[in-house]
């Protein structure tokens, strides 16, 4: 699928499910700070080690959850990795345009390169259990 703001803008007002890992210090206070800002699509915030009837629903593996940022858009297309945070970037007012810059200038192949080696690091730095 092709990623572009435009196909964001197309989910009307079901929110965005964003699954973080909420054990993670790092990942928690980066989805803090994200909670305390303005949206321009709402976002449910899915911290993995509470909801797990929603993982089900999804059939998501909580391993894979934990390795990937994942988001279920409002359209229902999972996105993960850089595409996942551009998805979250686009629905806050604040980052929007960086949301919207990333989409535009097709960064998000580069992006989740970057996104790929610091995930795995995350990962084995927070010695994640299942």
């Amino acid at each position: 699928m092709k990623h572009s703001a435009k196909n964001l803008s197309l989910v009307g007002n079901i929110p965005h499910l964003v699954f973080y890992d909420d054990k993670c210090p790092l990942c928690s206070k980066e989805i803090n700070h994200y909670r305390k800002l303005k949206t321009c699509h709402p976002i449910k915030w899915v911290p993995i080690y509470q909801e797990e009837e929603i993982i089900q629903q999804y059939g998501f593996r909580k391993q894979d959850l934990l390795e990937r940022l994942h988001v279920v858009r409002g359209d229902g297309v999972v996105v993960t990795g850089a595409s996942a945070f551009a998805t979250i970037w686009h629905s806050i007012k604040m980052y929007r345009p960086v949301g919207t810059l990333v989409y535009k200038l097709h960064l998000i192949p580069l992006l989740d390169i970057a996104y790929h080696h610091f995930a795995k690091w995350r990962y084995k730095r927070q010695a994640c259990e299942i």
